[in-house]
């Protein structure tokens, strides 16, 4: 068991020029800040020498930043915020048959919130200029990641240097809810 605690804090105060207007932006969000801690157990069982059980779960992160590169104008959010995930897998590993044979199986299970995800945002441009578009971060609102792993190899002692491996591997990610996907315009002043 063990856990980790971390306070981030990002300023973002330069003046930026518009690619598209080629007009000053200032950002409307300049400073961000997150505190986060992320535990995590795990507990692990050996019932013989050729078996092993284990579980765990975590918490974790990943830092918010700035849409730098992309910034439309003083009233469009530069910054998206931290990625937040928690979960665990359960599974086993083992070896059977004289140890010709290792099996390992795990299934896991992570909810997301907060999950950063590439927007391509429309805009138009000043002056019936036409449009273009903005590849930008933003964080959707929730996700769940579902998913099994299995892999076996197959190392035959009658034929040494040959293994044989094969895995298969399902994973079902989906959102549970975007109510701020992209797919919407944005008018440069």
């Amino acid at each position: 068991a063990g856990g980790r605690y971390v306070h981030e804090a990002r300023d973002h105060t330069e003046t930026y020029v518009n690619p598209v207007s080629f007009g000053p932006v200032s950002l409307l969000d300049p400073h961000i800040s997150s505190n986060h801690f992320a535990p995590e157990a795990s507990l692990t069982y050996k019932p013989t020498a050729d078996l092993t059980l284990f579980g765990s779960y975590r918490k974790g992160f990943k830092s918010g930043s700035f849409n730098s590169a992309t910034l439309i104008n003083s009233i469009t959010k530069a910054s998206f915020a931290d990625e937040q995930v928690s979960g665990g897998e359960i599974g086993l590993k083992s070896r059977l048959f004289d140890r010709t044979v290792n099996l390992n199986l795990a299934g896991y299970h992570y909810r997301y919130k907060d999950l950063q995800v590439g927007a391509l945002e429309l805009q138009q441009l000043p002056a019936g200029g036409g449009v273009t578009y903005n590849l930008r971060t933003i964080n959707a609102a929730s996700a769940k990641v579902d998913g099994v792993d299995f892999d076996v190899t197959w190392a035959p002692d009658h034929v040494p240097g040959l293994s044989i491996f094969t895995a298969v591997n399902y994973n079902k990610a989906r959102y549970g809810s975007f109510p701020n996907a992209p797919w919407r315009r944005v008018s440069v002043p």
